[in-house]
């Protein structure tokens, strides 16, 4: 999600269609990763490193569509519920790596109190998001 953000402000910064690359890309992914699963599965074994190179080739993607919700469709109603707070930080993260105007470490410290290790209790997570 840090990467497709700072992705962005280049996409931007050369005058290119931004949304529209982000879903090329998250095509492009899912028609890897679909690819691989056909390929390679079925996966007795989910520590197989071809299970989790597909995974990760979906995991990709779903990162992709989780920034560009959050970014570029904010004003839509979301397609990903699960995962916004966990967004919201790496997007703030970026912007604040990136030098964008404004206080991106209020919204990244008040994302991060919301889920204080943001691993330790994933079900919590789920249910809190950062208000915007």
């Amino acid at each position: 999600m840090l990467l497709c953000r700072l992705l962005s402000y280049q996409l931007e910064k050369g005058g290119q269609p931004v949304l529209q690359r982000l879903m090329v890309g998250k095509a492009v992914l899912l028609l890897v990763g679909a690819v691989l699963a056909i390929w390679l599965g079925s996966f007795p074994d989910g520590d197989a490193p071809a299970a989790i190179v597909t995974g990760m080739v979906l995991v990709a993607a779903m990162a992709i569509q989780n920034t560009m919700e959050r970014i570029h469709l904010g004003s839509f109603p979301p397609t990903t519920l699960m995962t916004g707070t966990t967004t919201q930080i790496m997007v703030d993260l970026a912007d604040l790596l990136h030098g964008v105007s404004g206080d991106p470490r209020a919204a990244l410290t008040r994302c991060a109190g919301s889920s204080p290790p943001w691993s330790a209790s994933p079900s919590a997570a789920r249910r809190r998001r950062c208000s915007s």
